[in-house]
C-alpha cells in the first residue's frame, strides 16, 4: 500500500492488475516478463521474494514447480544472480532482454504480463504542474511500449 498524501508524492508510475482504492490513474502500457539463465547457469529457480512474492510472476513461478535456489526481493538483485549463472529468474522483459550474459529460457508456458499505471491519489485532482509531468511519462512510456512488453 502507498499513501500517497504521507510521502508527499504526486503521482506513482506501478505495474499492478489493478490499482488500489485509494489511487485513480491510466494505463500507460504493459510490462512483459520472461524466464532468463546464463549459458551455463544452474537449472533451478530464484525464488521470488519479498513483495515479488506477491505478484503474477511468482504464481506464475509457483504453478511451474521445480527446484528452487536463493532469491531476492528485487529484480534487479535477481538480475544479477542469473547473470552469474545462479540460477533462472523471471524478470520483466525490459530488463532480461537488455543484460548480454543472459538468455531467455525456450519451451515453457507463456509469462504473464501487467499494466503499468500512472496513478494520484483518488481523492485529489492534478494541478496543472502535475498534469503536464502525468503527460510526459504517458507519452515516454508509450514509446517504449515494445520494450516494456518484451
Amino acid at each position: 500500500h502507498l499513501d500517497l498524501g504521507h510521502s508527499g508524492a504526486d503521482l506513482t508510475v506501478r505495474p499492478a492488475l489493478r490499482l488500489s482504492a485509494d489511487l485513480a490513474g491510466d494505463q500507460a502500457g504493459v510490462l512483459g516478463f520472461a524466464a532468463y539463465t546464463a549459458r551455463d547457469g544452474r537449472d533451478v529457480w530464484l525464488k521470488l521474494g519479498g513483495v515479488l512474492g506477491r505478484t503474477v510472476a511468482a504464481d506464475w513461478m509457483q504453478a511451474q514447480g521445480g527446484a528452487t535456489a536463493a532469491g531476492a526481493d528485487s529484480f534487479l538483485v535477481l538480475q544479477e544472480l542469473a547473470g552469474r549463472g545462479l540460477g533462472r529468474a523471471i524478470l520483466p522483459a525490459v530488463l532480461g532482454d537488455a543484460d548480454a550474459r543472459l538468455i531467455r529460457v525456450r519451451g515453457l508456458p507463456p509469462l504473464p504480463s501487467v499494466p503499468i499505471w500512472i496513478a494520484g491519489a483518488a481523492n485529489r485532482p492534478d494541478s496543472p504542474r502535475v498534469a503536464q509531468v502525468r503527460q510526459a511519462l504517458m507519452v515516454g512510456l508509450q514509446g517504449q511500449s515494445v520494450r516494456l512488453a518484451g
